[in-house]
């Protein structure tokens, strides 16, 4: 896991370290599905801290640093994806994620 990421936030670009768009294009929103909650009514509730982004044309999956404490194996869990996939991640600031911010 990439334990490194504790307590900051990053950036998952849809594009691996070798440049090749990340397949099914959909994979940002399966990813958020992934830390969603399901309250009263079986209501799904998507996390605030983690949202869509397209930078420059190229979706990404911004993950704000409160994930961790809010659900940390989710943190873990998107982290891990990304390295496994060899996705490129951006780690960023608070400052710099409220670029991103919808």
């Amino acid at each position: 896991m990439m334990s490194h990421h504790k307590h900051t936030g990053f950036v998952i670009e849809g594009v691996t370290n070798q440049g090749r768009a990340f397949r099914p294009s959909n994979w940002a929103e399966r990813l958020q599905c992934c830390v969603t909650t399901f309250g009263p009514q079986r209501k799904q509730h998507f996390s605030p801290h983690v949202y869509i982004n397209y930078d420059h044309g190229v979706k990404a999956l911004v993950v704000e640093p409160a994930l961790w404490e809010t659900n940390p194996q989710g943190y873990e869990f998107l982290a891990s994806f990304a390295e496994e996939n060899n996705l490129k991640v951006v780690e960023e600031s608070e400052a710099e994620l409220a670029r991103h911010h919808h």
